[in-house]
């Protein structure tokens, strides 16, 4: 029910700002304070991209940066920008998968929204990770 999913959002969006403090609190680009990710960063990251940078900013219109989640932001961009962290991802879950996983949380800036969205810039992505697979 609704009370179940804003239960979920709150424990999501709790976990995000904990792993933002984390973040602004290291001195470095990573969580432990070095210049390259360590264990921790490649624990959470695939997670943290999957379901924020996936699910949630392509379905939901999830700003990191405008929800108050900058640090994240920028240690996903500094993810991204290595290819040992691009190259490992697994490919993309089917589209509705993933909407019935931003189905499950809501959308985080905007409870009461049920809009969900396929952008092209996803299907790309998409059709890359299927391309990747059959390479």
């Amino acid at each position: 029910g609704d009370s179940e999913r804003d239960s979920k959002r709150a424990e999501a969006l709790a976990a995000l700002a904990a792993l933002d403090a984390a973040l602004q609190a290291s001195p470095a680009s990573f969580l432990a304070g070095a210049d390259r990710p360590g264990i921790n960063d490649i624990a959470l990251a695939t997670s943290v991209w999957r379901i924020v940078k996936v699910c949630w900013t392509h379905f939901l219109a999830f700003d990191l940066a405008k929800q108050g989640f900058a640090a994240i932001d920028r240690w996903l961009a500094a993810l991204a920008a290595r290819e040992s962290f691009t190259a490992t991802l697994p490919p993309l879950p089917e589209p509705y998968i993933v909407y019935l996983n931003a189905k499950t949380y809501g959308c985080p800036s905007n409870p009461e929204s049920s809009y969900l969205r396929m952008t092209p810039e996803i299907e790309r992505a998409e059709q890359e990770a299927r391309n990747r697979t059959r390479a």
